[in-house]
Formats: structure tokens, C-alpha cells, sequence
């Protein structure tokens, strides 16, 4: 696998003002694909490279399904909870176009004015108690309009980099759009750099976020060109005396009575109902 700076990195494209991407789920489905391409390696934009992921790798699961040539790689947070201290609640606000939207207050959020940029961090836990963090960033639209996806994810990068240098102050309320967010998008140019190796690639999202939390599903579908090898069968393996004492003798191989006999049971105790657990047997005692 291999990264390269000379590609096409197409305008954003808004479907009911929505436009995304994932490099991690791409990087993730790229490495998995490019161990059952046959004849060139597979190559991402350079922004995929050195990727920090954290825990994102924890949550991230690769499918490979020889049937349909797709590598499959997908990140579902599950439902994220917003910190109790910064008391998230239900609210409204009049959006850039002049549409009422249901929205999401928050007390004693840290923001800062990076580059020109308004950006907030929103601090929430993982079901498993891990912390994360949401980023929101006021952006012109103008610049959203002239800017490419991964230029987006650059940028986004560089402005959580400039938050801290930045002297963030904490806001009595910062208020955020709550999202309801169901979009896919046809990854034209990562086909463009891969056309002997890859039919398509596409990424689809998932994204709720409001008063209660946040979670989010990104999914990277890598459909190959070739087909895909069987995978092989799961090895059969039989542990013997995990469960139960074992018994084990020797014998000719053309006469299967046995020679000797032998065994052990391992110390062990049983509770009895108004005394104490009595042994069963002896350590390493023989049976025969």
C-alpha cells in the first residue's frame, strides 16, 4: 500500500446540506484490500498517511466477503453521553439560511477563535467510560463551497491543532445544531488512483446527535476488481481436561486393550450446607 499528493480531490458535494468523510474507515479498508490485490499496491491520498487513530482502531471492524469482492471497514461509536458538567439541553436557533432548527445548549463550554474560525469542544464518555471529544467549527459557507474533502479534513486537523495556542475562554452557553444525518457518497477519486484494482469504493454515515449524546457510524465498502480468495476454515481444536479429569492408557496399534491405566484428579473442594468444603482427593493421586 502506498500514498500519494497528485489526485483528484473533488468539490463538496451537499445532499440536503450534508456532505462528509472518514479517512480513517478508507485507511482501514485500504490496508485490508491491499493483501488481495494481485498486481499493483493500493493507493490513498497522503493525507491517509500516519494517520493518529487512538481509539477509533478499538472500534473499527474489517468484513471481507469473497461473494461480492468488498472490504468492508466500520466505526460505530454506539450512543455517547455528554459530560454532566456541561448540562446538555434541549433547544432552538434560526439557522445561516433562515430555517428554525432543533438544537443542543451546553454550559461552560471551552471556545476559541482559531484562524478566524469559532471552535468549540464538546466533552463526552464511550459506553465503555473512554473520553472523546466533539468538535464544532463555524466555517463560511463560501469556503465550504471551494473546498475539497480532504482539504476539509486537513483543515479540520489543523484547527483542533491551533485550539489550545489559541487561548480558548469558557462560554456560559454555546449553542450547536442538533443532526439527524443519513448520507453516502461515491468515492470516484480513490477508483480513479486504483483503476486495475478497484470497481468502487463508497462511504456511508450515520449520525445522530442531540441533548442525550451522540453516535456515529462511518462505513468504507471496497469492491475489488478480482476476486477474492476463500478464506480458510477455522482450525478444529479439542482441549482435553479443562472440563474434566483426564484418563489415559497405552496400548499396541494393533491391539487397542489397554496396557496401564492412569489419571489424576486435581485437589479440589465442595461447600457443604454448616461446613467447610471438603477435599475430593489427594493432589496427583492415581486412579488405577
Amino acid at each position: 500500500m502506498r500514498y500519494q499528493s497528485q489526485f483528484d480531490d473533488q468539490a463538496l458535494v451537499f445532499e440536503k446540506g450534508v456532505s462528509a468523510i472518514d479517512i480513517i474507515t478508507l485507511n482501514g479498508a485500504a490496508k485490508a484490500a491491499d493483501s488481495y490485490v494481485q498486481h499493483q499496491e493500493i493507493v490513498l491520498p497522503t493525507v491517509a498517511e500516519n494517520l493518529q487513530t487512538g481509539f477509533f482502531d478499538d472500534l473499527m471492524c474489517i468484513d471481507i466477503d469473497p461473494g461480492t469482492r468488498t472490504v468492508t471497514a466500520t466505526i460505530d461509536t454506539k450512543k455517547m453521553v455528554w459530560r454532566e458538567t456541561i448540562k446538555a439541553k434541549k433547544s432552538t436557533l434560526t439557522d445561516y439560511a433562515g430555517a428554525a432548527r432543533l438544537a443542543v445548549s451546553f454550559s461552560d463550554l471551552a471556545l476559541a477563535n482559531v484562524n478566524n474560525v469559532q471552535v468549540a469542544i464538546a466533552p463526552l464518555n464511550l459506553d465503555d467510560g473512554r473520553a472523546a471529544l466533539m468538535w464544532f467549527a463555524e466555517i463560511p459557507l463560501e469556503s465550504l463551497q471551494s473546498s475539497g474533502y480532504y482539504n476539509l479534513f486537513i483543515a479540520a486537523s489543523r484547527l483542533a491543532a491551533g485550539f489550545k495556542d489559541a487561548a480558548p475562554e469558557h462560554y456560559d452557553q454555546v449553542i450547536v445544531p442538533a443532526q439527524q444525518i443519513d448520507y453516502e457518497r461515491k468515492m470516484t477519486e480513490i477508483v480513479a488512483l486504483n483503476r486495475n484494482e478497484l470497481d468502487e469504493v463508497k462511504q456511508k454515515f450515520k449520525i445522530g446527535l442531540d441533548d442525550t449524546g451522540a453516535r456515529v457510524q462511518a462505513e468504507t465498502v471496497m469492491t475489488l476488481s478480482r476476486s477474492i480468495p476463500q478464506p480458510k476454515p477455522e482450525p478444529k481444536i479439542a482441549i482435553f481436561g479443562s472440563k474434566n479429569p483426564v484418563v489415559f492408557w497405552l496400548t499396541e496399534p494393533e491391539n487397542t486393550t489397554q496396557r496401564n491405566l492412569a489419571g489424576e484428579i486435581q485437589k479440589q473442594s465442595k461447600s457443604r450446607a454448616g461446613g467447610a468444603g471438603q477435599p475430593l482427593a489427594g493432589k496427583r493421586r492415581g486412579l488405577l
